[in-house]
């Protein structure tokens, strides 16, 4: 049942919410937290990725999903070996597989949380 306030809003009696006819109480709670868990994905992909990346030396879209630092190109002709924090070769980079040689990892992190 809708509740009107002098302010113009209206609610539902029943749970306090905005106004969600025809939706039932408990679906629009099961809707908000399947948000909640979608947005939560979104900030940890977003967190953990360079959405349009590209390979330094072809140019191919590439994704990190987890592991260390040292990138392998997928395209059957390229093969490059960089690092995912500063996109350089690797070579320079060494056993460093969890740190970047060039970048401090944590100031790196700090720009990309600012970033967005």
């Amino acid at each position: 049942m809708p509740v009107t306030c002098k302010c113009g809003g209206v609610c539902c009696f029943k749970c306090g919410a905005q106004w969600h006819e025809p939706v039932a109480c408990d679906m629009l709670k099961k809707w908000v937290q399947k948000c909640h868990d979608d947005s939560e994905t979104a900030h940890w992909i977003n967190a953990n990725t360079k959405v349009g990346e590209e390979c330094p030396k072809c140019q191919v879209t590439i994704e990190k999903n987890g592991g260390c630092n040292h990138m392998v190109c997928k395209s059957a002709v390229c093969k490059h070996e960089f690092c995912w924090v500063c996109m350089g070769d690797w070579l320079p980079h060494g056993s460093a597989w969890y740190n970047c040689a060039r970048f401090d990892e944590k100031d790196t992190k700090d720009v990309r949380e600012n970033a967005n």
